[in-house]
């Protein structure tokens, strides 16, 4: 039997809110990938990270734009708020077996 995927409505709502402009694909690790729509002019963009093991992280560059941004996890499963450093880097992380749409707190 297919279990239910608790998130899936917010999932689909951080689709069509977030996931704009060119994508980024970060397969590093076997065990956490990442993957970063940048937005555009208009629409925000995200940064997406899915463990299928432990806990992960991934450092994300997303350049000077973002210097100094807040980042939160949409889905809520991550309740930190992480902050980009002067050249726009940002350390976000996931739980393990699960995934986190890390988008910046102005966007919410």
């Amino acid at each position: 039997m297919i279990e239910p995927v608790p998130c899936l409505p917010q999932l689909i709502e951080a689709r069509q809110r977030f996931a704009h402009g060119e994508q980024t694909d970060i397969f590093d690790d076997a065990n956490t990938i990442a993957f970063i729509r940048h937005g555009t002019q208009e629409q925000p963009g995200c940064v997406v990270l899915l463990a299928n093991g432990d806990e992960g992280n991934k450092v994300v560059e997303l350049g000077p734009d973002h210097a100094g941004a807040a980042f939160r996890d949409f889905l809520g499963h991550c309740e930190e708020e992480m902050h980009a450093d002067e050249e726009g880097r940002v350390n976000l992380r996931v739980n393990g077996g699960s995934v986190s749409v890390w988008v910046r707190a102005d966007a919410l």
